[in-house]
Formats: structure tokens, C-alpha cells, sequence
């Protein structure tokens, strides 16, 4: 649950946010609603994961330098660390933060069916776990998924009954595998289709520039 002194999303302002996503019209304002959904579930870090090739690689962020950026580099869409298991398995993953550290959520981002990129978020005091925030990260997705390039590689919606990879460790790097905090794992508890992972390393905070 959040912390004392820290309220759960404030629904308006999600609200404002979801609207304000629908009207966008120059993909140059991206980065200030990316930056309103940080404030929105106390996020430390956001990576937006595209869809490439064999590969997810970093599109967008917050909280994180460009430079940084270029050096988490792409990751592999089939791998087992909690931004792969988001993408392939279509279901949002949760990396507990384990009482110290920041924990992360990987929310794929569905359009069409099919999932052509990841939402991570690096979370503080725990706030990873509440309902609330995750359900948050699931809607800011969905409005995130239609402004993708369409040309990106999507993946297939996964067979039923099929197992999500296992998330585990990736490199300490900011949110991914190794983005924000490493998405996702543990103590969920509320929704029926968020997977729980082992905590993954997480990434250094001092990787921000």
C-alpha cells in the first residue's frame, strides 16, 4: 500500500491526463504528460519500450538522461526479464521493492490485440503493490499503445494457456528489464492477470544524469 503522507492516484488528475492524451496532436508534448504521469503515481522513472525487430528499445523516457537512454539500448522481446514477460504475455508485471529501493511496474501496451510495447515505471515507497497504481499504469497504456509508430513490430497475443516467460534479473540498469527498477514483480494480490516476479537487481539511481 502507499506510504503515509502519499495518496493513492488522484482520479481527476488521471483523468485530465487520459483526456489530455486523446487530444494530443504533436508528439512533442509527449515528454510533459510523460512527466504529469510520473507526478500522478510518484514515479521516480519511465521508460516507454517500443516494439523492434527481435528487440524492445527505449523510445521515450522521464526522469532518466537521453544519454542514459542510449546506453540501457535494446533489449530482446522473447527474454525472461519482466519488460520482455510484460510484452509477450500481454499482462502487466510487478517488481516488488522488497522494503528498501524502488519496485516497478511493466504494463504492456495493446493495441489491435497485440502488443506493440512496454509502459515501464519506476515506483517509490512501495508503491508498486496497490491496485490503484497498477490499474493507473494499465489506463496511461492504453492511451500510450495508439501513439506508437504503427510500422513497429507487434507481438502476437499469447496462446491460451501459454506460460509468461519468468521475470529475473537483468542488467542494473534503469526501467526495463533493468527499467525502472527492474518491472515487475511480487505482492500484488489484487488483479487476476497481474504476474508476480522475482525482485530483479535494481537499477543504480545514480544512472540519471
Amino acid at each position: 500500500e502507499p506510504s503515509a503522507g502519499h495518496a493513492p492516484p488522484d482520479l481527476r488528475a488521471a483523468a485530465a491526463l487520459c483526456t489530455d492524451f486523446g487530444n494530443l496532436t504533436d508528439q512533442a508534448q509527449l515528454p510533459d504528460l510523460l512527466a504529469r504521469t510520473a507526478e500522478l503515481m510518484n514515479a521516480s522513472g519511465i521508460i516507454v519500450w517500443v516494439g523492434d525487430a527481435g528487440a524492445l528499445r527505449p523510445a521515450l523516457g522521464h526522469g532518466y538522461s537521453t544519454g542514459t537512454l542510449k546506453r540501457i539500448g535494446p533489449i530482446p522481446r522473447d527474454g525472461t526479464d519482466p519488460t520482455a514477460a510484460a510484452f509477450t504475455s500481454g499482462r502487466i508485471q510487478v517488481v516488488a521493492s522488497g522494503g528498501s529501493g524502488a519496485g516497478a511496474l511493466a504494463a504492456p501496451l495493446m493495441a489491435a490485440e497485440r502488443c506493440v510495447g512496454v509502459l515501464a515505471v519506476e515506483l517509490r515507497n512501495g508503491w508498486e503493490s496497490n491496485d490503484a497504481v497498477q490499474a493507473t499504469a494499465t489506463i496511461v497504456a492504453a492511451q500510450l499503445a495508439p501513439l506508437l509508430p504503427s510500422a513497429a513490430p507487434a507481438a502476437e497475443p499469447p496462446t491460451a494457456g501459454a506460460e509468461p516467460p519468468t521475470a529475473g534479473a537483468s542488467p542494473a540498469e534503469p526501467p526495463s528489464a533493468g527499467a525502472a527498477a527492474e518491472p515487475p514483480t511480487a505482492g500484488t494480490g489484487g488483479e487476476e492477470d497481474a504476474e508476480t516476479s522475482p525482485r530483479p537487481a535494481p537499477s543504480p539511481p545514480a544512472a540519471r544524469e
